[in-house]
This record gives C-alpha cells, sequence and structure tokens, in this order.
C-alpha cells in the first residue's frame, strides 16, 4: 500500500520541470534584489511552457515571467545538486503555494496577476520601446500559422519565407539591443525571451545561414 504524501519530501521533481512564474506578489522580491534580470526568462503569448496543472507544456495564453533554467534545461537555476532550493527563504509565491499531493492552492492563481515586462522595465527606459517593437513585429505566435504545413508547393514556400522574415527581424532587434544597449544573453531572455529559431527543430524544421548572414528556413523532411 502506498504512503498517502502530506508534505513536501524535497524530491526536487516540481523544480526540475521548470521554475515557477511570478506574479505581482513577487515583484518586491526584485526591488529588494533577491532576484535579478539574468535570472529571469521571458515566456511570449503562445510559446510553450509547462502547466502545473495539467502537468504538460502547452502554449500560454498570456505573457510569464518566469525563474530562469539551468543552461539548456528548464530545471530551475535555484535547485541546488543536493536538490534543495537555494532560493528557499525568498521563494516566489506559486513555489510556497505548491503542494503536489494537493494542487488546490496553485491552481487558484494560476493564470492570475502573472507580472510582465511592461511591470518590471522602467517606462522611461528607451529599451522598453525596444520590447514593444519586438513584440509588434515578431509576435510568437505567428509560429502556428508559419510552420503548419500544407499540400499547396506554392504557399508551403510562400510561409516558410514569411517564418525565415520573421526570425532574421527576430534576431536583427535583438543584435541591436546588443549593440545600443550592452546587452547580455542572460539578460535578453528576460527582455526578449528566446529567439524564435529555438523553436524550429522540434517542429521538424531545418535552418542554415545564407552567405549574407541571414537565416532560411526548410523542412527537415
Amino acid at each position: 500500500m502506498q504512503t498517502k504524501i502530506t508534505e513536501c519530501q524535497r524530491c526536487g521533481t516540481c523544480c526540475r520541470k521548470g521554475g515557477p512564474a511570478l506574479h505581482h506578489q513577487d515583484r518586491e522580491l526584485i526591488t529588494a534584489g533577491h532576484l535579478t534580470f539574468p535570472q529571469l526568462i521571458t515566456i511570449r503569448a503562445g510559446e510553450f511552457a509547462h502547466n502545473p496543472i495539467s502537468d504538460k507544456s502547452e502554449p500560454v495564453k498570456q505573457e510569464l515571467i518566469k525563474l530562469a533554467g539551468r543552461g539548456r534545461e528548464w530545471a530551475c537555476c535555484f535547485l541546488g545538486s543536493d536538490d534543495a532550493c537555494t532560493l528557499y527563504q525568498h521563494r516566489p509565491q506559486e513555489c510556497r503555494l505548491l503542494q503536489c499531493w494537493d494542487t488546490a492552492a496553485i491552481c487558484a492563481v494560476i493564470g492570475q496577476d502573472y507580472l510582465t515586462r511592461e511591470h518590471l522595465i522602467r517606462p522611461d527606459d528607451p529599451l522598453l520601446k525596444l520590447v514593444r517593437q519586438h513584440e509588434r513585429e515578431c509576435p510568437w505566435g505567428a509560429l502556428a500559422e508559419l510552420t503548419s504545413r500544407t499540400t499547396d508547393k506554392k504557399e508551403d514556400s510562400a510561409r516558410l519565407s514569411g517564418l525565415s522574415r520573421l526570425i532574421n527581424r527576430d534576431l536583427e532587434i535583438r543584435r541591436r539591443a546588443v549593440v545600443e544597449f550592452k546587452l547580455g544573453v542572460a539578460v535578453e531572455l528576460f527582455v526578449f525571451g528566446r529567439p524564435i529559431f529555438t523553436a524550429l527543430a522540434a517542429l521538424g524544421l531545418h535552418i542554415q545561414e545564407t552567405p549574407d548572414g541571414n537565416i532560411m528556413v526548410s523542412r527537415a523532411n
């Protein structure tokens, strides 16, 4: 007979599935310096992320700011080698509410009062203008149509061309931010989220660099 879990076992399973999304209540963790921009990553509307309710990777309906992962892993950057949280005393709201044996408390806040870049970047910061431009010109939500395959070869080619333009514009704005604002890679993931091209391999798409330095997308098969 299985023993019923009634308290955290400190197994680290929830932390390995990805860091929490931040809510308005968590803003004080940033203003107090417990969290910094390089430790955060923006998940843009339409991008896939782990849903703690369904326990599946699903496209998010609105922008999220999450604790960053470790390298290429989604595991929370504050998860120690001993499966202990190195931010425990100042952990975000979702971490405080999450009980894997009873998800009622965390389910109640999912989708509510999320922090966004608009809340965290100063209104007078010129970088915010570039963030808004990037969101207008490189929406993650455009991927669904541009990556879907059609039997019409001409239409399919047009979609891939449109996707190539989207990716190149995404990279162009990021390069501009690096030059104008001396943006580091870690901060870039908070400011702009993941580069769009990082999602393509899982969608059966192949990218290659052209002689002029641009990205061209093709189907892997």
